[in-house]
């Protein structure tokens, strides 16, 4: 409503003087002079507005209070001015301050009015910036070595950032705040983790390395053997020893002998070494080893 109202200049009786102002219009109005019959009257303002919205007067220029309302369920509020009479009263009613055109009356006291919607816009939410993370992390480890990565992250908004990971290798821990991967495969780990992604999150939007894969090599483990060969035996008589050998890997093992006896012979496969010396055989062999 962009049209000025205007009031004919009028003998108020001890009712009140009253102008109609509409806030939900956001327009503003020019009021005439009204006379008072007496120092007590005072002025009276009343509008629409949405209900349950709070509508407040305050001296101009001031934050004075002098007066407030609630729309009620029909839409109305009003304000009784309580200040002294015959002083210019100022009313913006889109904004709550002086602007070049507004309500003026004269009134008892200097004063403008300011609606508040029940329902107000929200501020508007701060555009978030996305977290950035870099790093390159290794992708191969062999069975029983050290294993460690951490990303590196950042984020421009200074949020606090947490981490994650998809597809973690068994061996291997994760730490949610720093990002780091690390762990110590065992020697039964040896195998081809695929997948695997480490993401970082600011609470809004979230930031992944490619994914990656950590290859673990096997390491070797030596074979045992054990036993108690005999250190002698009688021309003609049998001679046999059997080692005991074993491997961890279930590797396939064969034998060998340093310095076998001229009169026994040696089995590869088994490690046995057996045989019956003649009765020329006499004597000692030295630093026989399988």
């Amino acid at each position: 409503m962009n049209a000025t109202r205007k009031l004919l200049p009028l003998i108020l009786f001890p009712a009140l003087f009253s102008a109609d102002i509409n806030l939900a219009q956001a327009a503003d109005f020019s009021i005439s002079k009204a006379i008072w019959r007496n120092a007590k009257d005072k002025l009276v303002i009343k509008g629409l507005g949405e209900p349950g919205a709070r509508v407040n007067a305050f001296v101009a220029n001031s934050i004075l209070p002098i007066g407030s309302a609630t729309v009620n369920k029909k839409g109305i509020w009003r304000i009784r001015q309580v200040a002294p009479p015959f002083v210019p009263c100022e009313v913006d009613v889109v904004s709550g301050v002086e602007a070049a055109n507004k309500l003026v009356a004269r009134a008892p006291s200097d004063c403008f009015v300011a609606g508040e919607d029940p329902n107000p816009e929200p501020d508007p939410t701060p555009e978030n910036t996305p977290p950035v993370i870099s790093g390159t992390p290794n992708t191969q480890v062999a069975e029983g070595q050290a294993y460690s990565f951490r990303p590196s992250a950042s984020d421009a908004d200074n949020d606090s950032l947490s981490f994650s990971i998809a597809n973690r290798p068994a061996w291997a821990s994760f730490n949610s705040a720093t990002g780091q991967l690390s762990g110590t495969p065992d020697m039964d780990d040896a195998g081809t983790t695929s997948n695997i992604r480490i993401s970082v999150s600011d609470g809004t939007d979230t930031a992944s390395l490619s994914a990656f894969s950590i290859t673990v090599t096997d390491t070797n483990r030596a074979p045992t053997i054990s036993g108690s060969p005999a250190t002698s035996v009688a021309e003609g008589g049998s001679y046999r020893f059997a080692p005991s050998a074993n491997d961890a890997d279930g590797d396939s093992l064969s034998f060998s002998i340093a310095n076998r006896p001229s009169w026994a012979s040696f089995n590869t496969s088994t490690g046995v070494l057996s045989g019956a010396p003649g009765m020329n055989d006499e004597g000692t062999t030295s630093n026989i080893q399988i």
